[in-house]
């Protein structure tokens, strides 16, 4: 399962950015596997939903659950204050863009599945992507680490 922090436009100086947001410049992190399905997690710790899309891949909204932003804030741990709540009936079926509600974890599951190579995941309200709210993935090829 991979976990993705919250954006935050305020200037974070260059270097490691353990406990911080991932800007664009910065090393890509999510490296799926061509023919595989990972569950992502967003978190998100701002006051915006943001609307989240992944270049050339569909994936199936699963839930959304509240948590203690303070806390996760705080001591980085993710302490959820309510149930899980299953995708809205208009969010079921195969998409490429899911809304990550202020104070929620929204986890979908996607299927890297037809292309390999460097993609674009971001938020689609421009302003944030003006704001570096955007990142690669690479979706390698199911034997690159395989030794012959």
């Amino acid at each position: 399962m991979r976990s993705f922090e919250q954006w935050d436009p305020t200037p974070i100086p260059t270097g490691p950015r353990e406990g911080h947001p991932l800007h664009w410049g910065d090393a890509t992190t999510e490296k799926p596997r061509l023919g595989t399905v990972e569950i992502w997690r967003l978190i998100n710790t701002t006051v915006d939903t943001h609307p989240i899309h992944l270049h050339l891949v569909r994936f199936l909204i699963l839930d959304r659950q509240p948590f203690d932003v303070e806390r996760f804030r705080s001591a980085g741990e993710l302490v959820f204050t309510g149930p899980a709540v299953p995708a809205a009936e208009n969010e079921r079926g195969m998409k490429d863009t899911v809304r990550a509600n202020p104070g929620e974890v929204t986890r979908f599951a996607v299927r890297f599945g037809r292309y390999t190579g460097e993609f674009v995941w971001h938020c689609h309200i421009l302003e944030h992507e003006d704001m570096e709210m955007m990142r690669r993935m690479e979706v390698i090829a199911e034997d690159s680490n395989r030794r012959r």
